[in-house]
């Protein structure tokens, strides 16, 4: 592949060679552009290779015949399936699915010669890796890691995201046990590393943590320059090692208490909700603030000043030191039903996290009650009494009354927390603890989540969690059934069809009339929330969905059950461009509401052409269709101001086209029928 192309287009004879597969089937050649493993996200299905990998979890062999359905015709396999049944699909068949995707991706990787910075450690690598991005994105075109992609598959998946318009691209990679990050090297060949730290996480996997340690920083041989810590003893040691063998060429580290390091931290100011923290790197003193208050913070932001130091932009990140983002990955707090308030940190349950998590509940406000939901502590080796004992003190200590413990482990050891008056209930699975639990039981409480990722706590969470945007209207089936029959008659055959089903179809049963208009082969249905769509994907509606009402909450659930954005104003828009380009995704479907009258919601001209002149909006998103509101459609008395309305959709639609060099575009009405034919028409249920 040249180095000159934009986005990675292979072909899939091309591909086939690459992994030393067997071709069978069809012999249309179509282009790939996109490597899938999870059916559920599926987007653009002519150009996507699945690749049909067996876990412990499912066999990838089991989703082809849907994903045929929904028009994927490239698969790579290690069981041929019956080829009659797949007329058009090319398979490729290899003996080892996730060998072949490694292949691909490390001669992908191949293809670029810019830096590549590779993260690693126990904690911390996926808030290093996106703060990193938030501090130089500004000075540097970056592709990185989607989300905590930084497995044997997330790693090979994150590499396809690289191109020829990046210069800086960042990855991280993690192992739960022996033998696994020699693979992660060859695929990410960093020549930059840093590594965050050591600590318990995936500990069940080594026999020490300095053998953890040691096959950690095999992702780091031959790279330039490694960055780390110098006040972490295990990993300053094993280092130097490196040094001296000259398996890394040189190294470039902070420290709170030696200022032999390369940067200096010699001052630490916290305030009420932010910390300042006064550095010097050489000759220089400089000083930032970070909006977080705790020690784990603290280390991951001198992480990213340190790179940012190394690379020689150090005073150009200051401003954006303070407003680094936090993730979603760990300590989220959202509203809970009944009053509660709920700490979602489902991500893992290593020790050192939950001693972080619990630090961040003792911040929140002290009248709330308190009730913790745990899974076994993972990545404890020996002296497993004496954790869950210390444990339990910490738990008193942070004024917690209430204990949910989930698995064995932690049930062993159900004295240790009554001995310290801690009422407790165990479980010996997740789905046990849901068959016992009720929303009313967490009633105005404060309720934090911690759970290994293999425990699936995010269940606990959705149940927990507010729900919103409900509302009940009673509906006639059949009439929408002959409403949608006269749309159809009065329509064009080439004219397309959207139904609104919004508010769950008006409390009528977003199922039931979902179902009836995909069977009636509507081309779009659209909702005002992301719930609704979430709720008609997990009911099999497998028709495009329009969210109406955009929301920055909802933004992981559109990616994750391919829903379709409305884009209303600059705000949300920048917001969602920005989520894209954090996950990875380009080139994503979107829909562009115009206000040509009714002002209230949509972009006007002047916020229309400033977004979409951005020179990455093009590369984060595809445009399926322009809508405007029609104030008075219905009125032949505002005919006149109708036909205004009109004129400029026409006007700033032609001006869209012309920007972002579209040759197939859709033209969205909001409106009853009227004369006008477009090639999209928008009607409502109800």
């Amino acid at each position: 592949m040249s180095k000159k192309s934009k986005m990675a287009v292979y072909t899939p004879d091309h591909i086939a060679n690459l992994i030393g597969a067997k071709h069978h089937g069809s012999s249309i050649n179509y282009p790939i552009t996109y490597l899938l493993i999870d059916s559920r996200k599926l987007v653009f299905p002519s150009a996507t290779l699945f690749f049909a990998i067996k876990s412990s979890t499912g066999d990838g062999h089991a989703y082809i015949h849907d994903l045929y359905q929904s028009g994927v015709r490239n698969f790579v396999v290690a069981v041929l399936p019956e080829l009659d049944l797949f007329p058009e699909a090319s398979f490729f068949v290899v003996q080892d699915v996730v060998k072949a995707l490694q292949q691909l991706a490390v001669y992908h990787r191949n293809q670029f010669d810019y830096p590549v910075i590779g993260i690693t450690g126990s904690n911390g690598k996926t808030i290093v890796k996106e703060w990193l991005n938030h501090i130089l994105q500004n000075k540097f075109h970056i592709v990185r890691s989607p989300r905590s992609f930084n497995s044997q598959l997330g790693v090979p998946l994150s590499i396809w995201g690289m191109n020829s318009e990046n210069d800086l691209a960042i990855f991280e990679a993690g192992i739960s046990k022996r033998h696994e990050m020699s693979t992660l090297h060859s695929i990410i060949q960093p020549n930059i590393g840093l590594i965050t730290n050591i600590g318990e996480a995936h500990n069940d996997g080594f026999s020490s943590s300095a053998e953890k340690l040691n096959e950690k920083l095999s992702l780091f041989q031959g790279v330039d320059v490694l960055l780390y810590c110098k006040d972490h003893f295990l990993v300053d040691q094993q280092v130097s090692q490196l040094l001296t063998t000259k398996a890394i060429k040189k190294v470039y580290t902070w420290s709170r208490t030696s200022t032999a390091a390369n940067v200096f931290l010699y001052k630490i100011e916290q305030h009420h909700r932010s910390t300042s923290l006064y550095v010097r790197v050489g000759e220089k003193e400089i000083s930032f603030v970070i909006p977080f208050i705790d020690q784990v913070a603290v280390e991951n932001a001198m992480h990213c000043f340190t790179m940012a130091c190394y690379l020689g932009v150090s005073e150009d990140v200051v401003g954006y030191m303070l407003d680094l983002p936090p993730l979603s990955l760990r300590l989220e707090m959202v509203d809970g039903q009944l009053g509660s308030r709920i700490i979602n940190d489902s991500y893992n349950a290593d020790l050192s996290g939950l001693l972080s998590a619990l630090d961040f509940m003792g911040l929140q406000n002290q009248s709330w009650k308190r009730a913790v939901i745990l899974s076994d502590i993972s990545g404890i080796n020996k002296d497993v009494e004496k954790v869950y004992a210390d444990l339990s003190s910490y738990l008193k200590s942070k004024k917690v009354k209430r204990l949910y413990g989930v698995g064995s482990v932690i049930q062993e050891h159900e004295q240790c927390f009554i001995d310290n008056q801690i009422d407790c209930l165990f479980f010996k699975d997740t789905e046990e603890l849901l068959n016992n639990i009720h929303v009313s039981d967490f009633r105005d409480e404060l309720v934090l989540i911690k759970g290994a990722r293999n425990f699936q706590f995010e269940r606990i969470g959705a149940l927990l969690e507010n729900k919103k945007h409900r509302t009940r209207l009673e509906v006639d089936l059949s009439a929408i059934a002959q409403n949608l029959h006269q749309y159809k008659s009065a329509l064009r055959p080439t004219t397309k069809l959207m139904v609104m089903v919004k508010a769950f179809s008006y409390g009528a049963g977003s199922f039931e009339i979902a179902n009836l208009l995909q069977y009636s082969h509507v081309d779009y249905i659209a909702v005002a929330y992301a719930d609704e769509g979430v709720e008609l994907r997990r009911a099999g509606i497998r028709l495009p969905i329009m969210i109406m009402n955009t929301e920055e909450e909802s933004f992981s659930s559109l990616i994750t059950h391919n829903l379709e954005p409305e884009l209303y104003s600059t705000e949300i828009s920048i917001a969602f461009a920005q989520f894209l380009s954090k996950e990875g995704i380009s080139h994503y479907p979107v829909h562009v509401k115009l206000d040509t009258g009714m002002h209230r919601l949509g972009f006007e001209e002047q916020e229309l052409n400033a977004f979409f002149q951005q020179s990455n909006v093009q590369q984060l998103m595809h445009v399926k269709s322009v809508f405007t509101h029609f104030v008075a459609s219905e009125d032949p008395l505002q005919d006149a101001f109708t036909q205004k309305q009109l004129a400029v959709f026409n006007r700033l639609c032609i001006s869209l086209q012309h920007q972002l060099l579209l040759h197939h575009f859709r033209m969205l009405v909001h409106m009853p029928l009227l004369q006008l034919q477009p090639k999209l028409l928008l009607m409502q249920s109800a």
